[in-house]
């Protein structure tokens, strides 16, 4: 018996149990189960959308990951889990001549920095539906690129740009969807040394210069924010974001004589002016972390559990490093089988989402 031949009430349930993200491999099968996973989609993916799902950018590749934290228990670290499952998609990694450099989520959209030969390419992607979009690059390999959508509207790919910061001085660009055209805006140029994350369509990040910036897509113009501690004494700051629900700042410092701290942030009302946080949970370390990190480091948070899950280039060893600590201790994942790879990964939490990349017939 196949799948197929089961009643529709329990194809739903057998269906609710996977992730939203790993229905789209149901398309491959046959055109029955193109039929029948779009069907389940369009019509279960709020309930689905609540399964994130953990990606991470490695090897120039997009990998789906599974993190079992269910071991935790109140006084051990015993038997945590992380495991690379599998590349994303067929649409992410569909030739092997091809090198993803960047990758930034927003709302179910991967905004993805593509290097062929000696040309730089742009993708925005939906893995959960396959869809696809190319974009032109402005420029060279070494420009940043990040994705969001004004005024609320996450469900229309008309509400969707794309900005560009350079990797000189020179000024901001952005590119609309809709029109399909570059254009320079007044901004100056942002210097920052993460990557980003988006929340509720806006952009984020850690900056060289300021403490904190972020980028309005509606207004299209920078702010500048402040942290809630200050830099001094810091051997690592981080940002993140889950479900695009909240922003989480990892802080570790130094709190005394070879004492060193990890404070998790968690915001809790943002304005056009300023972002209020609060302290969510705080480790005290005694060695168990490697707190050598190249920059930048990629965060996941359980608040629940109070487990952060950490992913960085270790200075110590030089190599990719994932830990998954607790208040009882840590648990250190040696994944870098390829020693002359010397990339920074990404690791980040993706929500599926139903954008259509495709303007409406």
């Amino acid at each position: 018996m196949v799948i197929f031949d089961l009643p529709w009430d329990l194809v739903e349930e057998i269906l609710f149990r996977v992730s939203g993200i790993s229905l789209r491999r149901l398309q491959f099968t046959c055109k029955r189960g193109n039929t029948l996973c779009n069907d389940f989609i369009k019509k279960h993916l709020d309930k689905a959308a609540k399964q994130h799902s953990v990606l991470m950018l490695r090897n120039f590749r997009v990998y789906s990951l599974s993190v079992n934290l269910n071991e935790i228990h109140n006084n051990t670290v015993v038997d945590p889990s992380i495991e690379i499952t599998s590349k994303l998609s067929r649409s992410l990694n569909e030739s092997e001549q091809v090198d993803i450099t960047q990758v930034f989520h927003c709302n179910g959209l991967l905004l993805c920095s593509i290097k062929e030969d000696t040309k730089t390419k742009l993708m925005v992607v939906n893995p959960c539906t396959g869809q696809t979009r190319w974009i032109e690059p402005r420029s060279v390999y070494y420009d940043r690129y990040v994705l969001g959508y004004a005024n609320n509207n996450k469900e229309s790919y008309e509400s969707y740009k794309i900005l560009r910061f350079p990797y000189d001085d020179s000024q901001l660009e952005i590119f609309d969807l809709k029109s399909n055209s570059w254009r320079v805006l007044d901004n100056k140029n942002l210097h920052t040394y993460e990557k980003g994350v988006s929340l509720k369509g806006n952009a984020y990040w850690i900056s060289y210069l300021d403490d904190f910036l972020s980028f309005d897509f509606s207004k299209e113009r920078c702010r500048r924010l402040c942290l809630p501690f200050p830099k001094q004494n810091s051997y690592v700051i981080a940002l993140s974001v889950f479900r695009e629900e909240k922003l989480f700042l990892l802080h570790g410092s130094f709190s005394g004589c070879n004492t060193k701290q990890i404070k998790i942030w968690v915001s809790n009302k943002i304005d056009d002016t300023k972002i209020s946080w609060s302290i969510s949970f705080t480790f005290d370390l005694c060695g168990q972390f490697d707190h050598h990190l190249h920059s930048p480091v990629s965060f996941l948070i359980d608040e629940e559990k109070k487990v952060v899950v950490t992913c960085g280039r270790s200075v110590e060893k030089n190599k990719n490093m994932i830990h998954i600590v607790t208040e009882h201790g840590c648990r250190k994942f040696d994944y870098d089988t390829d020693q002359s790879n010397h990339c920074c990964p990404f690791l980040f939490s993706y929500v599926p989402s139903l954008v259509s990349l495709n303007p409406p017939m």
